[in-house]
């Protein structure tokens, strides 16, 4: 739900100082190592390093890595069974 109503913001461009403070929030929220492999994988994915992640660079990681995403995907289902 909320990060529904995120994405919406994002692109209608409603509220972004409350959005900002949202990510925020859960940024300080996330422990340290976890926040640091969220940051490497953003900059990993921004490829023309402009903060910013378009669909464009997120389509492409996603192209480019469709095979350890989908076997981290499996090993992690199967380590629930």
């Amino acid at each position: 739900m909320l990060f529904g109503e995120l994405s919406k913001w994002s692109e209608e461009g409603e509220n972004p100082a409350l959005r900002k403070m949202i990510y925020l929030q859960m940024a300080h929220n996330m422990s340290e190592k976890d926040f640091v492999q969220l940051r490497n994988l953003f900059i990993k994915i921004d490829k023309n390093n402009d903060g910013t992640i378009t669909s464009n660079e997120l389509r492409e990681y996603f192209k480019m890595n469709q095979n350890s995403l989908a076997l981290k995907h499996h090993s992690v289902n199967l380590g629930t069974i």
